[in-house]
């Protein structure tokens, strides 16, 4: 994806906000994290980002503390989280800016899944989302170097972040559009990946193979990176090949992760953690009405329940849900859909959780 790339880091040099903008699925993350931060910390934009340090969030259950966090964290820090507790927007960006000078540090904060800030509701959200997008705006509108955000964004929940006022235009003058890699740009990439490493794939019909699972889900990012990664686990290390028997084990492109679930969910009531409507309990809340992941702190989620904590951490251990500065959250957007018994308990639970 070096065009998007290159077009990503050009618009970075003459503006304080890029979004990376794409449907569900188009690897918007990926881009970014594998091509877009490693290019900014060579120092490709330049503009007093040649030395750039990246505070990488996404927004959770309180945008605000969580910016604050990762901006404090940064080496040489800005401010401390004490101090950030106060502070308006205009005086972080004011903050960072000394520090780019004294320093001579740039810094960008990259946002992954904005569409967050539109997803998630509560009185006390309402607060910290208005000061983190104010925060944006802030950084949009600046024109010191030495100071950018990066953030992505789902192409079908765009629509009410451009709402806000500043936000829209600063997004608008900012956007690169992501789109799903192709069929043929896949090709490629496994050949390649797996040649970096001396391997191979065990026969061109395996590759015809891989090629026709790939077609039907080549939009689905997450889903295709699980996979891949589950496969290349599978490998043959002695003749270093990748096998037609392992693709077969794995359940193959569309059946990967939904067969992992599974057999993750069916070893958790085996081993005795709880039942399947205590699994449902606790992966519910980490999804939205709006058919996105959200983030709860690990302690509200398990609520002083021992054995509902030996889920999530099973879980955790399974790939199935990841922890960050948010809290705990589903490890992949594809188990929304690719996991039949997740997508029926949202279905079970849409109406009333919209009414309420």
């Amino acid at each position: 994806r070096s065009s998007e790339i290159a077009a990503a880091i050009e618009l970075m040099r003459a503006h304080g906000l890029v979004a990376l903008v794409g449907p569900s699925g188009s690897g918007k993350s990926s881009l970014a994290r594998a091509g877009v931060l490693p290019r900014v910390r060579e120092g490709a934009i330049g503009r007093g980002l040649a030395q750039c340090d990246i505070a990488i969030i996404a927004p959770a259950s309180d945008p605000r503390r969580t910016v604050l966090e990762a901006l404090s964290a940064l080496p040489e820090p800005p401010f401390t989280l004490e101090e950030g507790r106060d502070m308006l927007p205009a005086a972080v960006v004011a903050a960072l800016a000394t520090r780019a000078q004294v320093s001579e540090r740039g810094t960008l904060l990259f946002v992954d899944q904005l569409e967050e800030l539109v997803t998630m509701e509560s009185v006390s959200f309402a607060a910290s989302r208005k000061w983190t997008i104010e925060l944006l705006v802030a950084l949009a509108q600046s024109s010191i170097d030495g100071v950018r955000a990066l953030v992505t964004a789902r192409r079908d929940l765009l629509e009410p972040l451009l709402a806000y006022e500043g936000l829209g235009k600063a997004l608008m003058r900012g956007t690169l559009l992501v789109e799903p890699m192709t069929d043929s740009t896949w090709d490629d990439v496994i050949e390649q990946a797996l040649a970096a490493y001396g391997y191979a794939l065990e026969s061109p019909e395996l590759g015809a193979e891989l090629a026709k699972q790939l077609r039907g889900t080549v939009g689905a990012m997450p889903l295709v990176q699980f996979a891949l990664t589950e496969l290349w686990a599978k490998r043959n290390t002695a003749d270093k090949k990748v096998t037609r028997a392992a693709l077969d084990e794995i359940g193959g492109i569309a059946g990967s992760l939904e067969r992992h679930a599974e057999t993750t969910l069916k070893e958790l009531l085996r081993a005795g953690f709880g039942s399947e409507s205590d699994v449902r309990d606790l992966l519910l809340p980490l999804t939205t009405p709006h058919g996105t992941r959200a983030s709860v702190p690990l302690e509200t989620l398990v609520r002083k329940d021992e054995s509902k904590r030996q889920i999530v951490t099973a879980l955790e251990g399974a790939r199935l849900v990841v922890s960050g500065a948010g809290g705990i959250t589903l490890a992949h957007d594809a188990l929304l859909v690719q996991w039949s018994r997740l997508r029926g308990w949202l279905a079970d639970a849409r109406d009333r959780r919209l009414l309420t």
